[in-house]
């Protein structure tokens, strides 16, 4: 995960308000941690917008995060871990 966008402190109250109406959240919750899902088509392939919101000291802070439905899993070979990793992960996987 990455930051891709900071809204200005006066837009991102009206920001978050609207993307938990899009994902199906209680917009007058704002107390407690919520988690929705915005499903949507783009350029034919299918994504999910998964939004998980909680509160901060600065206000409700929300994130975003881009699942392509259509692109396959990664391999444990491909994330890029050392070997010592690798081998402690398969373990903790299989048992």
């Amino acid at each position: 995960l990455h930051d891709v966008l900071a809204l200005p402190p006066n837009m991102a109250a009206a920001v978050v308000s609207r993307v938990k109406v899009l994902a199906g959240m209680n917009i007058v919750e704002r107390r407690r941690p919520q988690d929705g899902k915005i499903g949507m088509e783009v350029d034919g392939r299918a994504i999910d917008l998964r939004v998980a919101t909680a509160t901060t000291i600065w206000g409700e802070k929300a994130v975003l995060r881009l699942l392509d439905k259509s692109r396959s899993l990664f391999r444990l070979d491909d994330l890029g871990m050392d070997e010592r990793e690798h081998t402690l992960f398969s373990r903790m996987i299989r048992t």
